[in-house]
């Protein structure tokens, strides 16, 4: 595979996570696919014996990707969403 074609995939992979087409993105894994956040950023650590943050498998990523698609269409509905956008931008800003 080129380097053309890992940044093309790594670009399009992000523009469904942005624009929440979970179900697109659920469709770019494989069955056995581990998403690991280490809980360290020692580059020798071992994912097998360190405590990670987040370590997920094909199922759990599915279930997370549901819950969350469930929770942003409940909370576009309750408008939600725009309260939420505000408080963020008025409490963020320097």
């Amino acid at each position: 595979m080129l380097r053309q074609e890992v940044e093309d995939f790594l670009f399009a992979e992000a523009a469904l996570l942005d624009e929440w087409r979970l179900d697109e993105w659920l469709g770019l894994l494989t069955d056995d696919v581990t998403y690991i956040v280490p809980a360290t950023d020692a580059r020798d650590a071992d994912p097998a014996t360190t405590l990670s943050i987040i370590s997920d498998d094909a199922k759990r990523l599915r279930a997370r990707a549901e819950q969350l698609l469930g929770m942003h269409w409940k909370t576009l509905d309750s408008g939600l969403e725009e309260t939420a956008h505000w408080y963020l931008a008025r409490n963020t800003s320097c």
